[in-house]
């Protein structure tokens, strides 16, 4: 089952190509998107818009192909990326503050990423003074209001997310590249890692622990692990749609706490009438 999760998650070319489109579309012509879309909703084709959108946003619902429709859906799994909600903390004063040792990890994460470490200091920024972060926040959503540059931020997708501190890194599901920034490590140690959480050899926390003790004796590990799960079990993922082969929308969906998906953000970037 992991293997299957794995192999379909983050790294399925065609699933990332998809959303790395929606992004540039996004992030690039978000105004004119929503002029357009203004404009259709003032149109004859005002209802039809409105019965299409409720149609297509079940599908981030439902895992069965529909091969008779002309247009297509893809999965991608999103949990084992990192939640930026890890970066920083509130006190019971209600003051936020930065949690160091994640802060190193976002700088990493953009370095490798994007090859630009500046830009942890920048998203940090944002989170001390958004600090509430709820469902319907999405990662696109950031990047538009800190003004990441589009080349840039297109990188930054496959590697963070940003939901609620409850979701945590999946680490059945983050990839190598994850898995160096977020423990510290190098390749070589970051992937036989990944193969021993996939084969069952390091099955829980206690276990990877004792791995990454074995690479620096000198780091406690503790309070990385309590961030992270490893389980099977998605709590996040996104839905690409296409109709005859052109991306129009981008679905993204949560699982909340009484275990049933539920929308978290939407993004049409046109809406097939046929």
């Amino acid at each position: 089952m992991k293997n299957k999760f794995r192999r379909e998650g983050f790294l399925l070319p065609l699933a990332i190509l998809c959303i790395l489109i929606v992004a540039v579309i996004s992030m690039n012509g978000f105004f004119y998107i929503q002029q357009h879309t203004d404009r259709l909703m003032q149109s004859q084709n005002k209802i039809k818009v409105q019965e299409q959108k409720k149609k297509f946003s079940k599908l981030a619902f439902q895992n069965d192909n529909l091969e008779k429709l002309k247009y297509s859906f893809n999965y991608l799994n999103l949990s084992g990326l990192y939640n930026l909600s890890s970066v920083t903390r509130t006190d019971l004063d209600n003051k936020t503050h930065i949690i160091r040792e994640q802060f190193e990890i976002l700088k990493r994460l953009t370095d490798s990423c994007a090859g630009q470490p500046g830009l942890a200091t920048k998203i940090t920024n944002y989170l001390l003074n958004y600090t509430d972060i709820q469902k319907g926040f999405g990662l696109i959503d950031l990047l538009n209001e800190i003004s990441i540059p589009l080349n840039v931020g297109i990188k930054l997708l496959p590697c963070m997310r940003i939901l609620p501190r409850s979701y945590k890194i999946n680490l059945s599901l983050a990839s190598e590249e994850i898995l160096m920034a977020y423990f510290n490590i190098n390749y070589s140690n970051a992937r036989q890692l990944s193969k021993y959480i996939t084969d069952g050899i390091t099955p829980n926390k206690e276990s990877i622990n004792s791995y990454l003790k074995l690479i620096n004796p000198e780091k406690n590990f503790t309070s990385l692990l309590r961030n992270t799960v490893i389980s099977s079990q998605l709590d996040h993922r996104g839905t690409v749609l296409e109709y005859d082969g052109e991306t129009f929308a981008y679905l993204d969906t949560v699982l909340d706490k009484q275990g049933i998906w539920v929308k978290n953000r939407n993004f049409f970037l046109w809406v097939p009438l046929n």
